[in-house]
């Protein structure tokens, strides 16, 4: 709780997580109201965004200091009337004397809390055991649930919760102290491993463990929610400390080091025991590339690709996407879409391929699922033979899909390229290309590609036992090129012949899994259902 008094004038308090303030009042036995943004349209904080309002104080904020202590007045007679209130300012508000300069609008629901409140003891209970839980309300009824339920009602106020960000930086030098502010800095749980270190504690107000890193990471019991740094300097320490975080669950790895020396440490880790396909979590260099020389600016990078990739919400899933409470992505890549190409006839098929049945769907709806799942603003279905039929298979997905029809679809794949370049915004910085009739892409392989064009590639691609797989991702920098194909030609032949094009070896048989024929869909179908790797 903040150790200071909140003042009208000046919007200190930069509480984002009531749940602790919430957790004290109910240690008091105190009542309090809560004031959760239900709807908003535009405006500084998103919708979730709550204060904790008692007769006396407040915590949180859910403007840039407009409203808060108009939001606090109105919650303190909700306190006195035990009446829920929803409040609404901006457009179509009644309270013409405040204004957002925004110029946007909030609705906000106000209830109040007894010390006692079952569902707000149950969603206290979960975050002491760092579960995700939803918090549905409407004012007067009060439900927790876990985040991966769906949710049954239509309730006003429907809260994610998730686990605290945690940060465990193994290491003692400048840049790992440097990194442990910086998590500080973002109010996250941090614990500094500094092996056969002094008895004496670092500098900072930090969880301090002495221990290797192999038990240290083991006794934290990272999850999703848990970001590693290794900036030990010291090859056996980082080679331990890596084996240990990438055998865990944590949702961010990084290591610190040059890029002369990341292939090195590659090999070592995969002649440990290692997969490709486990050092695909691996952020090395660790941080985004920005132009970091000190030990401050490197924590800036570090702390921003650790919020850039922490969890979808309520999946527990590491990456950089993440999905709001009511379906609708935020957080995706700016600037880049994915085309899925979905014109072909399937002649060797028989005809209808993507219209087949795949584990009890169209197989276009599942490799469209796969398609929506990447990073990105926008997924564009590029449709040509059976161009109604694949539409209908799509009807109902959820996500940002759009179906774009290329007239010329015959003359080949390079056709289909052209039309989804096209159907892309003017602001596009790079699209990721996926096919229709692959439905085994491993899922987060996309985030990949995007991070190696974020990082300066002008392409990205995934090679398994030296052949091309898939997806495929192309910046802006190649488009004129790839406008310029013709005939069955994909992008791959621009590819070949650039130095600046990011490879990635992946042993996942489902990067290079295509159907071409009925025998490939049974085939693949069967030992997808029962667990088996595709050959």
């Amino acid at each position: 709780m903040p150790e200071f008094e909140t003042d009208p004038d000046w919007l200190l308090d930069a509480t984002t997580d009531v749940l602790p303030v919430i957790a004290a009042q109910v240690a008091a036995g105190e009542p309090y109201a809560l004031a959760t943004i239900i709807a908003a349209d535009g405006g500084p904080r998103p919708v979730g965004s709550q204060m904790v309002i008692t007769s006396d104080r407040y915590w949180g904020f859910v403007s840039g200091g407009c409203v808060e202590a108009d939001v606090a007045q109105h919650a303190r007679h909700v306190l006195a009337t035990g009446k829920p209130r929803r409040i609404v300012y901006g457009h179509g508000s009644p309270f013409f004397d405040i204004r957002l300069p925004c110029g946007g609008r909030i609705e906000l629901l106000v209830e109040p809390l007894a010390p006692d409140d079952p569902a707000m003891l149950t969603l206290l209970s979960g975050a002491r055991e760092r579960r995700p839980m939803r918090y549905l309300s409407d004012g007067s009824t009060r439900r927790v649930q876990a985040a991966d339920r769906p949710v049954a009602g239509d309730w006003p106020l429907r809260r994610l919760h998730e686990p605290g960000q945690r940060l465990v930086v193994i290491g003692s030098d400048p840049f790992a102290l440097a990194m442990a502010a910086g998590g500080l800095h973002q109010g996250w749980e941090v614990t500094l491993v500094r092996p056969n270190g002094p008895r004496m504690a670092p500098p900072l107000p930090v969880r301090y463990l002495t221990d290797a890193p192999h038990i240290a990471i083991a006794s934290l019991r990272p999850d999703a929610w848990t970001a590693i740094a290794v900036v030990t300097h010291d090859a056996d320490l980082d080679q331990d400390a890596l084996l240990a975080a990438l055998g865990s669950s944590a949702g961010y790895i990084g290591v610190l080091g040059s890029r002369r020396r990341l292939e090195g440490r590659r090999m070592r880790l995969l002649e440990a025991g290692l997969t490709p396909t486990d050092l695909m979590r691996l952020r090395a260099p660790i941080g985004l590339p920005i132009a970091a020389r000190t030990p401050q600016e490197i924590a800036v990078a570090v702390v921003a690709e650790i919020i850039d990739r922490r969890p979808w919400a309520g999946s527990g899933q590491s990456g950089p996407a993440r999905a709001d409470d009511r379906g609708c992505r935020s957080g995706a890549r700016t600037g880049y879409h994915a085309l899925l190409l979905a014109a072909g006839a399937g002649s060797r098929f028989g005809g209808r391929k993507l219209l087949a049945d795949w584990c009890g769907e169209p197989l276009i709806r599942t490799s469209a699922r796969l398609a929506l799942s990447a990073p990105v603003e926008t997924c564009f279905v590029v449709t040509g033979s059976d161009a109604d039929l694949v539409g209908t298979a799509l009807a109902g997905l959820e996500g940002p899909l759009q179906i774009v029809h290329a007239p010329d679809w015959a003359q080949g794949l390079s056709a289909s390229l052209r039309c989804g370049l096209a159907a892309s915004p003017v602001s596009s910085r790079g699209v990721v290309v996926f096919l229709g009739d692959m439905p085994l892409v491993p899922p987060g392989s996309a985030a990949t590609l995007i991070d190696a064009l974020e990082s300066g590639a002008a392409g990205a691609e995934f090679l398994r036992d030296g052949a091309p797989a898939h997806p495929v991702a192309y910046s802006r920098t190649l488009f004129d090129d790839l406008r310029g194909l013709r005939g069955d030609m994909g992008g791959r032949h621009i590819l070949a012949r650039r130095s600046d094009v990011a490879r990635f070896e992946i042993d996942d048989p489902g990067a290079s899994f295509d159907i071409d024929c009925p025998k490939d869909l049974q085939a693949g179908a069967e030992a997808f259902l029962r667990g088996q790797a595709i050959s």
